[in-house]
């Protein structure tokens, strides 16, 4: 997953046993991740264009 900021990059994988939760689950978890990142971007621009 790449910023809109050609300067920051954000990557994260989550280290979670396979066996540990279902595929479905996963993603729920990857998405709420995805979704926390991209408000903290939003946030962050906005601070920058003050």
């Amino acid at each position: 997953m790449q910023a809109q900021n050609p300067e920051v990059s954000v990557e994260f994988s989550l280290d979670i046993p396979q066996d540990a939760v279902s595929c479905e689950e996963l993603d729920l978890i990857q998405a709420h991740f995805a979704g926390l990142i991209r408000q903290l971007m939003m946030e962050a621009d906005s601070l920058e264009t003050q």
